[in-house]
């Protein structure tokens, strides 16, 4: 690939999006760089040419990811929560009706030789959840009352386990029979009552309303939390960042290196060099403070402040362009940036045995 990159229109596809933006950072820092590198095609980089750190798809795409992720499991986990509160509500319900069927059919066995009175008891029952009171002698019923919405149609058929029924209106209940002696054989004598599971439904949508409740607020927490770890919020600092930087009015002299920051501009034995506004930037980082030794974290906290993923490679890249400008413009200079291997990069104190001050 040339360098410079050609913008050609109509092929803005994501690689010469990538060069373009990145190619933003050549414009001339003074009067006489242009936006043509000429030193370019002197030596072949090493390292990409092109940062895209500056590019927020990705921390925007696994910020999502993890988002979604976050939601389908806090769905899976509350479904499974409610199911299983809902098969609790149903079994208590059961077993509360069955107490109560059996209660009444204690009762309609004294009264058996009394019909008007166990009529009255079971027309009494359906004031509350029943929705029919059928009791049987001998195979023979005797009470048969029901409220309008059981309808007259016969009911099915008598059966010794709770079984859940639809009535004709829609709504559903549970058809519960005992027998009257209390024995599990084969029901001739037996009580048998419908309660609507009304109550249960109701308490249903309640526990799932509050769970819809719970599990919004958890997503809603966990987003944030993930915003702020992911993609950050305005305001996070590091300590780097928040570090004070040199006035730009101060010249810095290093040996046979100057660099005036007002003007914008670096020259080496008084003979300027071309330089981009990141590789000013680094440059100027190293040598405000001669002999110290700046961490890769450091450089860029203070040369790629806005991008949350440069790393190491973009350094290197720079530090390269930097010495080969370095070395094109004054021949030996590309010493006066010093790899210090495993800790970071430094302007040595002493050069060709001059001293470096600062004005």
């Amino acid at each position: 690939m040339k360098w410079p990159p050609q913008e050609t229109a109509g092929k803005a596809d994501a690689t010469n999006v990538r060069i373009r933006r990145s190619w933003r950072n050549r414009r001339s820092v003074n009067r006489t760089s242009r936006s043509v590198d000429r030193l370019a095609d002197l030596e072949r980089s090493p390292y990409p040419c092109c940062v895209t750190t500056i590019l927020r798809s990705r921390p925007i795409r696994t910020f999502f990811i993890a988002v979604g992720s976050v939601c389908c499991l806090t769905a899976v986990g509350l479904a499974l929560f409610t199911h299983a509160h809902l098969c609790l509500l149903a079994e208590a319900f059961e077993e509360r009706s069955v107490s109560y069927v059996q209660a009444f059919a204690s009762s309609a066995r004294l009264w058996k030789d009394d019909p008007e009175t166990l009529e009255t008891a079971a027309r009494l029952l359906l004031g509350g959840s029943a929705v029919f009171v059928q009791v049987a002698f001998d195979d023979e019923l005797v009470v048969d009352v029901r409220s309008g919405s059981a309808g007259s149609k016969e009911l099915p058929p008598v059966s010794s386990t709770p079984q859940t029924r639809v009535l004709p209106t829609g709504a559903t209940y549970l058809d519960i029979a005992v027998t009257l002696d209390g024995s599990s054989d084969a029901l001739a004598d037996y009580a048998r009552m419908g309660i609507l599971l009304a109550s249960v439904h109701a308490e249903a949508r309640n526990t799932a309303w509050i769970v819809a409740a719970c599990g919004l607020g958890f997503v809603l927490l966990v987003s944030a939390v993930l915003a702020w770890a992911i993609l950050g919020w305005p305001g996070r600092r590091t300590r780097q960042q928040e570090k004070p930087e040199t006035p730009p009015d101060r010249a810095i002299t290093a040996g046979p290196l100057r660099i005036d920051a007002a003007a914008r501009s670096v020259s080496v034995h008084d003979k300027e060099v071309q330089l981009t506004p990141k590789q000013f930037a680094l440059l100027r980082l190293l040598a405000r403070e001669p002999g110290t030794v700046f961490s890769e974290r450091e450089i860029l906290a203070a040369v790629w402040p806005e991008s949350t993923y440069a790393d190491s490679k973009d350094i290197k890249q720079y530090v390269y362009l930097i010495r080969r400008r370095l070395e094109a413009t004054v021949p030996g200079m590309r010493d006066l940036i010093e790899t210090v291997p495993g800790h970071g990069y430094r302007v040595p104190l002493s050069n060709d045995d001059l001293p470096l001050t600062a004005d």
